[in-house]
């Protein structure tokens, strides 16, 4: 009787271990701010390894907008860009029980509507693959590195930050497609902005002003 309750009694830690570290987790990850997720690693205790083939779910808020002007008005650069490069940063945050992964694009600036910026900037968005640990965001999109885009961003540090689905286009054969038209699980983010093959041309003379 009494080895069942020492069972029972670990059995009960154990749950209770993981549900708060699934809590945590789930905190850890959530980016309300359109602020990329990028810092120092202050530890190194937790490695790739211990959850090889793993999948992380992570929940992103987004700022929403209700026209093209408000959506311009606020962001710090907006710009027609082809990306050239792309890296997954890796880091655990002090006293995170799961680490933290993000992804770096590289991106050359073809045209510029507003804001300034150098040729190239660093735009980062929350999730990637590293070492077998998958990190997904079902409310996110990463860049394709095949893609060229017009891009709403706001300045996060040395980087920038998409603001959000409704601030991603994809151009196709001089044609302008919202993020939500190419990947459908961020569609219900990019309302009202569903664009399904504008004219370039025509989108430069109403979206970016």
């Amino acid at each position: 009787m009494k080895l069942n309750k020492i069972v029972t009694l670990a059995l009960v830690g154990i749950t209770i271990l993981a549900t708060a570290q699934f809590l945590t987790a789930q905190g850890a990850f959530r980016n309300i701010d359109n602020t990329p997720l990028l810092g120092k690693v202050l530890t190194q205790n937790w490695t790739p390894e211990d959850v090889s083939e793993t999948v992380i779910t992570i929940e992103t808020e987004w700022m929403t907008y209700k026209s093209f002007e408000e959506l311009f008005g606020t962001a710090d650069l907006v710009v027609k860009c082809m990306p050239t490069e792309q890296k997954v940063v890796y880091e655990v945050p002090s006293g995170a029980l799961v680490p933290r992964i993000s992804t770096e694009t590289l991106v050359m600036i073809e045209e510029m509507y507003k804001g300034e910026a150098s040729e190239k900037i660093i735009v980062t968005q929350s999730g990637g693959t590293y070492n077998g640990l998958r990190c997904v965001s079902d409310d996110e999109s990463i860049i394709d590195l095949k893609n060229t885009m017009i891009l709403y961003l706001k300045k996060a540090g040395d980087a920038y930050s998409i603001m959000g689905p409704q601030g991603m286009f994809i151009i196709e054969n001089s044609r302008v497609y919202s993020i939500g038209e190419v990947d459908q699980k961020v569609s219900s983010w990019t309302t009202p902005f569903n664009l399904n093959g504008i004219e370039l041309e025509s989108f430069k003379a109403s979206y970016l002003k």
